[in-house]
């Protein structure tokens, strides 16, 4: 099923695509801080609003960008930018999975999940785009969107945090089990 990630891409391009992705993934979002900050949103409330499933938690969130001058504006470059962190960090679940991964025998469990979790890197960036598409729906009437624009847009952030901490558990001990072979 997985045959292709067998050689694909290539171990040089790996490494060089996962130096990449570590390079861009503090400046990705040094890109994006500014504008959340700019926003008025409260920053100790981005993991609840991901996953609040609930319209009038995320109205009341969004009061504070709505009350801050230029606020929407801001909250929304925010989420526009978010696209270029979600490729990054896509970029780094892919090719770190199969990097930790090739260090096993080709016919071990270990390769063999490396490739499940590789495609945790193209998934979980896709569920954000799609939780970010409702993110920039919902601020189009931040006070007034539908509330099960709310719950879809959770529904996804929840899939996307699954899949995040699937792969960051299962590179760490796979990072570990490769030392001590």
């Amino acid at each position: 099923m997985f045959d292709k990630l067998e050689d694909w891409p290539s171990d040089n391009i790996i490494k060089k695509l996962t130096i990449i992705a570590i390079i861009l993934f503090p400046v990705s979002y040094l890109i994006m801080s500014p504008f959340f900050f700019l926003s008025g949103f409260p920053s100790t409330a981005t993991m609840s609003s991901q996953l609040c499933f609930s319209g009038p938690i995320l109205k009341s969130l969004y009061a504070f960008i709505v009350a801050t001058p230029n606020g929407v504006f801001f909250y929304t470059i925010a989420q526009s930018a978010d696209y270029f962190f979600m490729v990054v960090y896509g970029l780094l679940i892919f090719n770190l999975a199969l990097f930790i991964g090739r260090k096993f025998d080709s016919n071990s469990n270990w390769r063999k999940s490396s490739y499940i979790i590789s495609l945790f890197g193209i998934i979980a960036p896709s569920c954000d785009a799609v939780e970010n598409a409702f993110i920039l729906l919902t601020i189009t009437d931040p006070l007034g969107f539908p509330d099960i624009w709310a719950v879809i847009h959770s529904v996804f952030a929840l899939i996307k945090w699954i899949l995040l901490i699937l792969a960051i558990v299962w590179a760490f001990i796979a990072a570990i089990a490769s030392k001590r072979r």
